[in-house]
């Protein structure tokens, strides 16, 4: 089975209800997650690791990836050089500031915790992340992003022509039919779907319309994990 969830934001607890106690996932289960898997929770690092020594999970990078990569990679040199918190480059400080913005600064305060080796293998995981994915299930296609396809053109604009910033910062118009073909589906997170809708009622359900799939039902603000099974289109969530 093939399934999509975004925006733990480091809920730890959440993940394992779900993929353990809920899903049941299973090797031979694969599962997709669509960015800002670390954020303002404090377990952040210890999800990230968790989800490195899964083979079947595959992460999209997200905001909250893309500006920790940056930031805990410069952090990580500057400190590899022998410079100590009183000497840390401008790169490093304006970079560590956008983390902060995010709400991630016990992510930086966990990641200083690990060792040489333990920093280095979270870097190579944050670089890893894919912008986007693609899976293609009982005739299904669905096109897997954080956020949305900024500067979308519609004369069949390839997929790898889209930069992190169009992918991951700029959001769905969940108003557009952006594929003639009624195959093929965007899942998005990032934007709850309280401000999708405009109103409280249903925040906690999955958001579709006009092929467009919001799953970011915002499970680190008192909200609910959602998760979409894409191979019956059955939707999951956490209590």
């Amino acid at each position: 089975m093939y399934y999509v969830m975004s925006d733990i934001n480091g809920c730890y607890d959440k993940f394992i209800e779900m993929t353990e106690d809920i899903l049941g996932l299973e090797e031979d289960d694969t599962l997709y997650l669509l960015g800002n898997i670390i954020g303002s929770d404090e377990n952040s690092v210890k999800l990230l690791k968790e989800i490195a020594d899964m083979v079947n999970v595959y992460p999209i990078m997200g905001v909250n990836e893309y500006a920790a990569y940056n930031a805990l990679k410069s952090l990580n040199k500057d400190l590899s050089d022998g410079k100590d918190y009183t000497s840390l480059s401008q790169e490093t400080l304006d970079a560590m500031a956008k983390l902060n913005e995010l709400g991630c600064r016990k992510l930086a305060e966990d990641f200083l915790k690990l060792s040489d080796d333990e920093r280095n293998d979270f870097i190579d995981v944050l670089g890893d992340m894919k912008p986007y994915d693609t899976v293609e299930v009982n005739k299904k296609i669905f096109i897997l992003v954080h956020q949305g396809l900024g500067n979308f053109e519609k004369n069949g604009k390839k997929l790898k022509s889209y930069t992190v910033e169009d992918l991951a910062f700029t959001p769905v118009d969940y108003r557009k039919r952006y594929f003639k073909d009624n195959g093929v589906y965007i899942v998005s997170g990032h934007v709850p779907v309280s401000e999708i809708t405009g109103s409280s009622e249903n925040a906690e359900e999955l958001f579709i319309y006009e092929n467009n799939i919001c799953i970011n039902c915002n499970a680190a603000n008192g909200g609910t994990l959602a998760c979409l099974c894409l191979d019956d289109m059955k939707d999951f969530y956490t209590d």
